[in-house]
């Protein structure tokens, strides 16, 4: 199935050369059927405009649809979406044959994102998805040129083959409301080596990160399910497993670090060592040779053992680095677990605290187009930098701008350089950002304050 998925879009490559594009403007609202002309149409509850430039523009109520009849030509020549407030649906396929685009803007009345809408835009490198988005199809990202992403925690639900082939993706961050990655999930996005599971994942679909890049995984306690072939011919060294394998599909480490296929020999395939709580299950799977499978214990402060050596956390078990002795191991474990429950989106203003200066240089006017030139979120028309104003409003507002005002510098718990800010009642007081939750629950208790959004 997997090498089928995408014989449309190629199909559809080779059709657009040959075709002329040309700026037009019409309705894309959702379908109805016409008793007079006896024709499925586009009710005009939603409208549309490409210029000659190839700026889309869609504006309106409710679902955008396209125009509903599969002609592929229409969206050749669109460089750039944008889609307008009053919009609360992006329909099935509805942009497909837009594999030009390299900037797509959403408005904060999106609530769904349908299947296959952005599949096969190849120039698309990042995209901001609004904080009252619940749900996101299947096949959503496949064969993107998408780099980076953030999936707000308002999202309950990502479809299958998600980012499947999507091989310039470096940087996921998936929030703690979503419970299942599903089959072919990750599949193909071998530039991806690094990713952080949260805890709220129950489920891991067949083949999910099949020929990923990943180099070193954790799977949470809290994976109950994973099918089966999940890491065939992936790249990894280590993988750290926390909970009962025992339910796992017994094929689950099929494959995992061997080269499959014309041109391998045994000399392409990579060693790698599962690491699995003592009874787990994990030794009941299919093993082949270049697998090693660690047995470890963890005690009730979160530090791992494997034979004499205590490790902080599962990273740095699986890379070997183990503490000098267990009360500095226990320490350590403690702060692993309170920047793991930071760091992650339901739990965090900003995965790190770089990222939040970054979204301040944006919204203050500090931040560099690629000619160098200074430019401030809201104010780009020009649109230089993509999904600048989207960005700014849906990420800044809940990830970097969580602040308590009215209190002395020397109260705050990080000794840093106040910036001074002017808020309502907090206009000539010192003002401190911080970056976490956990941070300004914190400091409430210590100075009485409460904390509050700016631009709320």
């Amino acid at each position: 199935m997997r090498n089928k998925i995408f014989i449309s879009l190629l199909a559809l490559t080779t059709t657009l050369s040959t075709n002329v594009w040309a700026a037009s403007s019409g309705i894309c609202g959702p379908r109805y059927y016409d008793s007079t002309s006896r024709e499925y149409l586009n009710s005009d509850t939603c409208t549309y405009t490409i210029d000659d430039d190839g700026l889309m523009i869609i504006s309106g109520t409710g679902t955008y649809t396209g125009k509903g009849d599969h002609d592929l030509e229409w969206l050749r020549g669109v460089k750039s979406i944008v889609v307008n407030e009053g919009i609360t649906k992006l329909d099935f396929d509805s942009f497909m044959g837009a594999l030009n685009v390299t900037s797509v803007s959403l408005p904060d009345s999106l609530t769904k994102i349908d299947d296959q809408v952005f599949t096969g835009m190849g120039n698309l490198k990042s995209i901001v998805i609004p904080s009252h988005v619940t749900e996101i199809g299947y096949q959503e990202f496949a064969q993107t040129g998408l780099e980076s992403i953030i999936i707000p925690n308002s999202v309950t639900s990502l479809g299958n083959s998600f980012f499947s082939g999507a091989t310039s993706l470096t940087s996921v961050t998936i929030p703690d409301t979503i419970t299942s990655l599903g089959d072919y999930f990750f599949d193909g996005t071998t530039s991806l080596t690094n990713l952080t599971i949260p805890e709220s994942v129950t489920s891991i679909g067949y083949q999910a990160f099949y020929n990923s890049g990943l180099e070193s995984l954790v799977i949470p306690e809290s994976v109950t399910s994973i099918g089966a072939q999940a890491f065939e011919q992936s790249n990894l060294n280590s993988l750290v497993i926390e909970g009962d394998a025992s339910a796992f599909n017994d094929s689950v480490f099929y494959n995992i670090g061997r080269c499959i296929g014309g041109g391998c020999t045994s000399a392409n395939n990579k060693d790698v060592t599962i690491y699995c709580k003592t009874d787990a299950g994990c030794d009941n799977k299919s093993l082949k040779d270049n697998v090693s499978l660690v047995s470890f214990e963890k005690d009730i402060n979160g530090v791992y053992k494997v034979g004499e050596n205590y490790f902080s956390s599962p990273e740095n078990m699986a890379s070997q680095t183990a503490c000098s002795n267990l009360e500095s191991c226990t320490a350590e474990a403690a702060v692993y677990k309170e920047n793991k429950a930071a760091s992650m989106a339901g739990g965090a203003l900003c995965a790190t605290k770089q990222e939040c200066l970054n979204l301040m240089d944006m919204v203050s006017g500090l931040a560099k187009d690629e000619n160098g030139n200074s430019f401030q979120c809201g104010s780009n028309t020009a649109n230089t930098i993509a999904n600048c104003s989207a960005y700014a409003k849906s990420n800044y507002i809940q990830l970097a701008d969580l602040f308590i005002a009215e209190a002395p510098i020397s109260q705050f718990i990080q000794n840093e350089t106040p910036t001074a800010q002017e808020s309502g009642n907090a206009t000539n007081h010192n003002i401190k950002r911080i970056y976490t939750i956990e941070e300004a629950e914190k400091v409430s208790k210590k100075t009485g304050n409460t904390f509050r959004l700016r631009y709320k």
